[in-house]
């Protein structure tokens, strides 16, 4: 069984995902009890305007579903417009099959094609259509580039996108519920799962991805099931125990 990020997956490996949850900022409520009559305006209003904050956020969610991260711009690289990314792909050499990305600036979203790339290091250097010059490649500092899923590289038997792990329900052979999975580190060996209790109430649980603790995968029925080796729950409470002191 392996995880797909975004490329190829390895057992329980990889590293694409898609853009971390977007949480617009609340509106303040109407103040002043003295023009009741306006206040109350004012209020439905702004439930009108909360209504399509919602409305926007889920339309914005079911977009980012559709997408896989493949990388984020850390730097420019010389004065020509190019750009380093570091990949968050299995396989950074795909960036060469790639004739476009759709890249997030966290204030806008537009598609980029890609004119030129090489690799340096654990770095990708990219060139852009359009963007030729430092300046214009410094304002993509921090840039997160996506890919459809009719772009990503198709997934094998028992392979996941990191993407669609992130919220199951993590659940034991006997049918406790853990919680859910609210992210993945990637520690080069394996990745973990971080599993956490509704409410934060709980210390997170920390969870190897290998296949004697991960027992099954059901993306459609939203689930994951996990064995606890022996003595696992035990080292996740010390661990929060020493971070304590």
């Amino acid at each position: 069984m392996g995880v797909k990020p975004y490329s190829a997956g390895r057992v329980y490996g990889g590293a694409e995902k898609n853009s971390p949850e977007e949480k617009p900022g609340q509106k303040s409520r109407g103040r002043s009890a003295a023009f009741k009559k306006e206040t109350g305006i004012c209020k439905r209003e702004k439930k009108e305007d909360k209504r399509e904050d919602k409305r926007e956020k889920r339309r914005k969610d079911t977009d980012m579903e559709d997408l896989l991260q493949v990388g984020a711009i850390a730097n420019t690289h010389g004065l020509r417009g190019e750009v380093k990314v570091f990949p968050t792909t299995d396989d950074p050499t795909r960036y060469k099959l790639l004739d476009t990305v759709i890249a997030d600036t966290g204030k806008q979203r537009m598609t980029m094609e890609i004119s030129g790339v090489r690799f340096f290091k654990h770095m990708v250097i990219v060139k852009f259509k359009g963007i030729d010059h430092i300046d214009d490649a410094e304002k993509l500092k921090g840039t997160k580039l996506f890919v459809t899923r009719e772009q990503a590289v198709p997934l094998g038997e028992d392979e996941y996108f990191l993407a669609d792990l992130e919220g199951l329900c993590a659940v034991t052979e006997d049918g406790e519920e853990l919680g859910v999975i609210k992210d993945i580190i990637q520690t080069g060996a394996n990745d973990v799962y971080v599993i956490g209790k509704p409410g934060g109430q709980e210390k997170d649980l920390l969870v190897p991805a290998i296949k004697e603790c991960i027992r099954n995968v059901d993306i459609s029925a939203g689930r994951m099931m996990i064995r606890l080796l022996p003595g696992l729950r035990e080292a996740n409470q010390g661990s929060g125990e020493k971070e304590q002191r």
